[in-house]
């Protein structure tokens, strides 16, 4: 029996994945079990729990591997502020502290909680191990695989060609031109806070018209074989990752929307809010379209794979199956950062799993759990104990 554990941590959406002789065994986002929205901890929680679902212990793994390389990481994020000095920085020494704290020695970590030899514990590449838990998940045997999300260890957007148990890079774009940290941007200058507001944006901009789509042209230039480029005078990702937008962005689009206040879309000033984010909703789908198109042509392929944070926008994907030429599209339930401890199990496998046919894949709710939480938060619960 092989087991291998993937996992994600450190920034967003913590999460653990066990495959079984090469099939989904379970896969859980540490939230569901520490109750903390989008948690980020080592997902202890979540690999406990996966590890009684299958019937095995951390003694029986083969290998546990790491979503994406801690090092290269680093080397990205230091290399980034030192390009940006000096107006970095007052940014170095909370970069340095979140990267040579839990995050370097991350693997480290696994092993010593786990209880398992440090060499059984590898990493992965952030961008493969989203194609992989995009493609190894879907149905097709052959597809594009596009990946778009804020940045990995330096990649921002990937095209692979997954056929069979294969993937090949295709082409990527590097940092500091991301479509992910683009939309981040403009979701902390409407008022929401990134890596949890996005989906709102979304929303938000049904409620608006793309009046503003000129102005938001000036950030994102897109190209007609499918890539794009920011506008860097626009953004701060080095400078003030707190907001990741400079002060020439409010100067072209006014000041920031102060967050939490109530919003009413009846008012000439939230609506102005509204279509920006219409804008920037907009000009997103237009670039994912031209990156589908571009993905397809490239591999050659008529299905596509889509995964990495910005694959979470359902609003975009729609967009995509519509109007790329793309025959089918498969989207993974977990496309974010959680999916991708599933992607990096997959590429250590090397084996092709059984199509993924439902997002229930963490553990099944114990009603007298559930009783238990209802009663401490002074809920009424209905339902008999077993």
């Amino acid at each position: 029996m092989a087991v291998i554990l993937g996992v994600s941590a450190g920034y967003h959406d913590a999460a653990a994945a066990l495959l079984v002789d090469g099939e989904i065994a379970c896969a859980l986002s540490e939230e569901r079990r520490s109750r903390c929205k989008g948690d980020p901890a080592v997902p202890l929680r979540a690999i406990a729990a996966c590890l009684r679902r299958a019937g095995v212990t951390a003694g029986e793994l083969a290998e546990v591997v790491f979503y994406e390389n801690p090092y290269a990481k680093l080397e990205r994020v230091m290399t980034s502020l030192v390009r940006a000095m000096p107006g970095s920085l007052r940014q170095v020494p909370r970069a340095l502290g979140a990267q040579l704290g839990s995050k370097l020695w991350i693997l480290d970590t696994l092993a010593q909680r786990l209880g398992v030899e440090r060499k059984r514990v590898t990493f992965g590449d952030h961008h493969r191990s989203h194609a992989a838990s995009a493609f190894f998940a879907s149905p097709f045997e052959r597809a594009a695989v596009l990946t778009v999300d804020g940045v990995g260890e330096e990649v921002t957007t990937g095209i692979f060609r997954g056929d069979g148990a294969t993937l090949e890079s295709m082409g990527t774009i590097p940092y500091p031109h991301s479509l992910g940290l683009f939309y981040a941007a403009l979701t902390a200058w409407l008022g929401f806070e990134v890596n949890d507001g996005e989906y709102k944006v979304m929303g938000l901009a049904a409620f608006g018209a793309p009046r503003f789509r000129a102005e938001i042209g000036r950030l994102l230039r897109l190209s007609r074989d499918g890539s794009f480029e920011l506008d860097l005078d626009y953004f701060a990702f080095a400078t003030d990752t707190d907001v990741g937008f400079s002060k020439k962005l409010e100067q072209l689009l006014g000041p920031r929307r102060a967050p939490h206040l109530p919003w009413d879309l009846t008012g000439e000033r939230d609506r102005r809010y509204a279509d920006v984010a219409a804008s920037l909703q907009e000009a997103l789908e237009e670039a994912m379209v031209s990156l589908a198109r571009r993905a397809l042509a490239v591999t050659g392929c008529e299905d596509l794979c889509l995964a990495g944070g910005v694959a979470l926008n359902a609003v975009a994907n729609a967009r995509v199956l519509r109007e790329s030429g793309c025959l089918r599209l498969f989207v993974p339930p977990g496309a974010g950062d959680a999916g991708a401890a599933m992607g990096a199990a997959f590429l250590v496998s090397g084996r092709r799993p059984k199509p993924l046919v439902s997002a229930a894949l963490g553990v099944e709710i114990d009603n007298d759990e559930a009783r238990t939480l209802c009663d401490e938060l002074g809920l009424r619960a209905r339902g008999r104990r077993r």
